[in-house]
């Protein structure tokens, strides 16, 4: 991720805006370096209360190159929130929720509200500014929200067609099994109308893989030349990584997928463990390219049983060639060449 260094005396004089974003409203505190309050504000997430928020911010502070600000939370919701700031101020950083719940629940005061929410996030940036990602414009493009939204919904088109096909085996059996003429009759029904929806998830689905095609931000179509991706495939790795230009190097993009081993390490003994962290989706894409890799490719193949063979597990082979996916991904992303292996 990208992390920006600020000199103290900058830091001495700046203003500390958190802000605590949701679907339906937004909540902001402003403090200065020594967490004494400045301001605060709660607008709804419209363009009316956006409008309203940025001009809170030009009145907080007429140098925009003295404000700093941290959000958390939001999901998609915020997208527009972050879009005006950015177009006004540089200094936009993410905050996990981590951090908060972990001061929150630190003390006496354990009360959860927008306002004390919005006040941590604003005392995390005067404590901890150096370990925060920088939110940059290209997170918030409109290719980069479209390619996202539309891998959303073929991944949510997917599941329900899962959860279909589930449940129309299930009745299917019923349907076998029952005696009663009645039963049969109803469970014919349901079944023919669940087809019916099976029917048009498919056809969502193909034309989701044909539009996704013409979706990607300048960047990342380019992995379809790797045997084993595919345009959905692709797609998703892209959306997933949210925008390659905030990851400044390779291994920054592997501890983000969540490949990288965590060290738990004390005195002399030395150990890393598995890691759960990072980005769950962008983890369980990259599971699944490693697998087709193996399957498809013949060099990758080869690769994979030579580890097993030297020892390890077959779930540890398959972590080695998701990291070498994961590098290999984010070296293509980044420059934009064909694959020459």
């Amino acid at each position: 991720m990208r992390h920006v260094k600020f000199q103290p005396q900058q830091l001495n004089t700046a203003t500390f805006v958190g802000i605590d974003a949701h679907p339906d409203s937004h909540t902001a505190i402003a403090i200065n370096r020594f967490q004494e309050p400045k301001g605060h504000i709660t607008v709804p997430n419209s363009k009316v209360g956006i409008k309203k928020f940025t001009t809170w911010l030009k009145d907080l502070e007429v140098d925009s190159n003295n404000v700093i600000i941290g959000v958390e939370g939001g999901g998609n919701a915020r997208n527009g929130l972050l879009s005006a700031i950015l177009q006004t101020h540089r200094f936009l950083f993410e905050v996990n929720p981590l951090y908060t719940k972990h001061r929150r629940g630190f003390g006496t005061r354990g009360d959860k509200t927008d306002a004390r929410d919005a006040k941590l996030v604003a005392g995390i940036l005067t404590t901890d500014l150096e370990e925060l990602p920088k939110i940059i414009p290209e997170q918030v493009s409109s290719s980069v929200l479209r390619l996202k939204k539309a891998v959303w919904f073929y991944e949510e088109t997917t599941t329900q067609g899962t959860r279909l096909q589930n449940q129309l085996h299930k009745l299917k059996r019923e349907h076998k099994l029952t005696k009663d003429t009645l039963e049969k009759q109803l469970l014919t029904r349901v079944i023919k109308a669940r087809d019916r929806e099976r029917l048009l998830i498919g056809r969502e689905k193909r034309g989701m893989e044909k539009d996704l095609q013409t979706l990607f931000p300048g960047y990342g179509l380019n992995l379809t030349s790797v045997r084993g991706i595919g345009v959905i495939t692709a797609a998703r790795i892209v959306a997933h990584t949210y925008c390659v230009e905030r990851i400044h190097s390779r291994d920054a993009f592997v501890r983000y997928a969540g490949i990288a081993p965590i060290a738990r390490s004390s005195g002399k003994a030395e150990l890393f463990v598995r890691n759960n962290r990072g980005n769950r989706k962008l983890n369980t894409v990259l599971y699944m390219t490693a697998l087709c890799r193996i399957r498809y490719d013949t060099a990758i193949k080869e690769l994979y049983q030579k580890q097993v063979a030297s020892g390890k597990t077959k779930k540890e082979a398959v972590q080695y060639i998701m990291r070498k996916t994961a590098i290999l991904a984010y070296g293509m992303m980044k420059s934009g060449k064909d694959y020459r292996g």
